[in-house]
């Protein structure tokens, strides 16, 4: 999973003079605002930004954050999140044009979603007398795309687990870890009943 496909939807803009009070709401509910106008991006403000500076202005309350390039993965931006101690990042497109930040909790949210969508399991019936080297090939063709997403959930909680120190955000990566395995389990289950005939 990368850093482009965890971008926050509902990220609030405003220009670079705005006045931190006329922010302050959307500040403490969506914990960031990003300092934007049709000429540049500026930077992010969130409330301890604005704490640790003392401004007026939203533009003199920015502080330097990380750039994070849209293909990096989210293990990478994670543990530079943990290491700055920022929970919010700028994101960057391959032309370096900045097209949305990240949370860590957006990113937590992602996995669980990758988490919760079914597997797609497609079986053929092996009727008559094929090839046993065809067999499989489908056989592992089959195995390799039914269990690439589960493993995938796992290799990143399993990341994301190392990056927090929050015990709930543990929990929950252990909880998508366990369900994930189950996952795997039962396509391997399927797909072996279904190819070779156990009795």
């Amino acid at each position: 999973m990368y850093a482009k496909m965890c971008l926050q939807p509902d990220e609030i803009v405003v220009p670079p003079f705005t006045g931190v009070s006329a922010v302050e709401k959307e500040l403490i509910e969506k914990t960031f605002i990003v300092v934007q106008d049709s000429r540049a991006f500026y930077g992010i403000v969130t409330p301890a930004d604005v704490l640790s500076t003392g401004h007026q202005l939203v533009i003199d309350c920015i502080t330097s954050r990380v750039r994070i390039n849209e293909n990096d993965p989210v293990e990478k931006v994670l543990l530079i999140m943990n290491e700055e101690r920022k929970h919010v990042l700028p994101v960057f497109s391959s032309q370096d044009e900045y097209i949305g930040c990240t949370t860590n909790t957006r990113i937590i949210e992602e996995i669980g979603l990758l988490k919760k969508q079914p597997a797609e399991i497609r079986i053929n019936n092996i009727i008559g007398n094929y090839d046993i080297e065809m067999v499989k090939q489908e056989f592992i063709h089959e195995l390799y795309h039914n269990t690439k997403n589960p493993i995938q959930v796992i290799y990143s909680s399993l990341s994301l687990f190392r990056a927090t120190n929050s015990a709930q955000e543990k929990e929950n990566l252990l909880d998508s870890i366990g369900e994930s395995i189950k996952q795997v389990e039962s396509t391997i289950s399927e797909l072996f009943y279904s190819y070779f005939d156990i009795n």
